[in-house]
């Protein structure tokens, strides 16, 4: 009897498996550059090696992101492993690792419930990593590799590639700035200070940051004047702005052309991706005189433009506009510069004569409306004691033939000795007091002595 004997022959080999993971991408755009960012992925299909004992997932980048940021983003990705296959609880077998070239164990069990399949990765930015870090536009990519148990008995490890992008939306946002309001309600405005006011303006961005200004028309719109005031055509040139903070910079000219408010190539993407700026504008002394000294109201559009101020620019302009307002209020000084004006009769040739007292500078007037200036004495005569010469002996006139002064004769009741249409900042007065030759017979006879009374200057509307 034949006997056939038959030998099965295993043969046992340890491989590794090489299969493609997928590509996951964190996206960063305006809507969560303040707050966390994440994705799940089906990150790759794992073998069912999964089930041996001590199974573990662990994970590393190749290679830093490219192209390289500076400090590196690798940290500041998180990896979680939330599933691996259908319906599969990791419990407290899978830790959240950043990422790093170094392998990272995602996920590991002395004995593990979990077969092959599916394996879902959690990637994500904290948002403390999000607004403690500078995000510059681009699209920052590096390869990933997960390493799992595989081969045969499971004892040899089984690798699964990938790519993570972590792509950064190019953008500004700004929000509309608020109005500008600025008052001259104190003549010190046209003398010695300065008019300034600013607004913020709150950016978010990922690209160089610039930002320039100009004017709607070249000229303010003007209103609320007093009656029969012109228009008085203030040039937006009159105003100038810069930027005072986060770093100050050069003050400009505003025209109805864009002038770079920003410097050269722009403001740097700063850590948080937000960054305020102040823009302040300024009116000079000088040029407060030149064009705002009517009372009314001055407005002016501003149109902003914050731009890309990259090499190769990539984010929209962002384009938003506000208006600089300036209020004159209806303002008035008027001051008497002499105190005391003294007539003297010392000699035949006074009595003769007449005598008079000329002061170049008698009056100083500001008005930032049209005006009228009216005179009057305190009483209808100069008075020593008891003895009384009557006021209307003395004239009043300019001492420089100014046209718009009025000669008057001294009177208790007011006259007008000077009328003015259009707005001053300290205007001059010269005025002459004077009895003359005709009027001295009013004096003859008095005893001597110092006759006195008080003039009193006024504004009165036109």
């Amino acid at each position: 009897m034949n006997r056939s004997y038959f030998s099965l022959l295993f043969l046992g080999c340890f491989t590794t498996l090489l299969s493609k993971a997928q590509n996951p991408s964190l996206t960063i755009t305006s809507s969560n550059i303040a707050s966390e960012v994440a994705v799940s992925d089906n990150s790759f299909t794992a073998n069912s090696c999964l089930l041996a004992l001590g199974a573990y997932i662990r994970a590393r980048a190749a290679a830093d992101f490219t192209p390289v940021l500076t400090p590196s983003i690798l940290s500041k990705i998180r990896l979680l492993v939330t599933a691996i296959g259908p319906n599969i609880s990791l419990g407290g077998s899978s830790t959240e690792r950043a990422l790093s070239t170094a392998d990272q164990t995602l996920y590991s069990a002395l004995l593990s419930l979990a077969s092959g399949g599916a394996v879902t990765i959690r990637y994500r930015i904290p948002q403390t990593e999000m607004t403690s870090y500078a995000w510059k536009a681009g699209t920052y990519s590096t390869n990933l590799i997960f390493t799992t148990p595989g081969g045969t008995l499971c004892l040899g490890a089984s690798t699964y590639p990938g790519t993570l992008r972590v792509i950064v939306n190019p953008f500004i946002v700004v929000p509309a700035p608020a109005g500008i309001t600025a008052t001259v309600d104190n003549l010190d405005y046209f003398r010695s200070t300065a008019l300034s006011s600013s607004h913020t303006l709150p950016f978010t961005y990922t690209v160089p940051l610039g930002l320039r200004v100009k004017t709607a028309t070249s000229t303010f719109a003007y209103s609320n004047g007093y009656p029969g005031a012109p228009n008085p055509g203030t040039g937006t040139g009159n105003l100038s702005a810069s930027v005072s903070a986060p770093v100050p910079g050069a003050g400009i000219a505003l025209s109805s052309t864009y002038q770079n408010l920003s410097p050269a190539g722009g403001y740097t993407v700063p850590a948080g991706n937000k960054q305020t700026n102040t823009v302040s504008y300024t009116i000079t002394p000088a040029n407060l005189k030149a064009g705002f000294i009517q009372k009314g109201t001055y407005i002016a559009t501003l149109n902003y433009e914050a731009f890309d101020a990259g090499t190769t620019p990539q984010a929209a302009t962002v384009s938003p506009s506000s208006l600089f307002t300036v209020n004159v209020a209806d303002l008035g000084e008027l001051r008497v510069n002499n105190s005391d004006v003294t007539l003297s009769f010392n000699n035949l040739n006074d009595y003769q004569e007449g005598v008079s007292a000329s002061l170049n500078n008698a009056l100083t007037i500001s008005k930032t409306t049209a005006y009228d200036v009216y005179v009057k004495a305190s009483s209808s005569s100069l008075v020593n004691g008891s003895n009384t010469i009557p006021v209307g002996c003395v004239s009043i006139s300019s001492s420089t033939g100014d046209p718009s002064v009025t000669p008057v004769t001294l009177s208790s009741t007011a006259q007008k000795i000077l009328s003015a249409s259009a707005p001053v900042i300290d205007r001059q007065v010269g005025l002459q007091y004077s009895i003359a030759a005709d009027k001295v017979p009013q004096v003859l006879g008095k005893p001597p002595g110092t006759y006195n009374t008080t003039i009193t200057y006024s504004f009165v509307a036109p």
